[in-house]
């Protein structure tokens, strides 16, 4: 989702459905939604909430490396940091 009201299509949550769960998210005072996995890494910001979809740990659209999500939550709050793993961004493949 890059907005609430973007039309639907394969990478979202269907409209009427995404309305509904915005607006739970807000009235419970959600800081943070985690989705995964999309095949590309995309994180955004609704209301102050984070909304932060991981991507897959293989094959991933948007040409990062394989790889996987770090998040450490404390009391504070929590930090988000994709961890790729060396040698799988597509030009550091080795050939077939």
């Amino acid at each position: 989702m890059t907005a609430a009201d973007e039309a639907d299509e394969y990478f979202n949550t269907p409209f009427i459905w995404r309305t509904r769960l915005l607006g739970l998210f807000r009235k419970a005072k959600v800081t943070a939604v985690f989705t995964g996995h999309l095949h590309r890494n995309q994180s955004n910001n609704y209301y102050g909430i984070a909304m932060i979809t991981t991507p897959s740990t293989c094959r991933n659209f948007d040409g990062s490396a394989f790889g996987y999500a770090l998040v450490t939550i404390t009391d504070s709050g929590f930090s988000y940091k994709y961890v790729g793993v060396p040698g799988t961004l597509p030009d550091e493949r080795p050939a077939k």
